[in-house]
């Protein structure tokens, strides 16, 4: 079984002082113990709102984190940010 990697995905690609992450930090931030059924890969994102020239990282996350830090990523092109996911989550095989 592999874990969810939610609290690395979240400090990797999500800005930490935007309101969206801040309003889900306890959920973002705290270690998830579910398995992980989910591919997302991220930009990085700690400064620049465009991404320009950010890394791209693969995470596996479950479930209910794919479907957050994907909720969340909305909320982050609302207020300005270029999107975290460079392509559709996928499932493990």
């Amino acid at each position: 079984m592999t874990q969810c990697q939610v609290q690395a995905a979240t400090k990797f690609a999500l800005p930490p002082s935007a309101m969206p992450v801040h309003d889900r930090r306890m959920s973002l931030e705290t270690a998830c113990r579910e398995e992980a059924t989910y591919s997302l890969k991220l930009l990085g994102g700690v400064g620049d709102r465009h991404r320009t020239g950010a890394p791209v990282r693969e995470f596996v996350v479950c479930e209910n984190h794919s479907q957050l830090v994907t909720q969340v990523d909305r909320e982050l092109m609302e207020d300005g940010w270029a999107t975290a996911l460079p392509e559709k989550s996928r499932t493990l095989a």
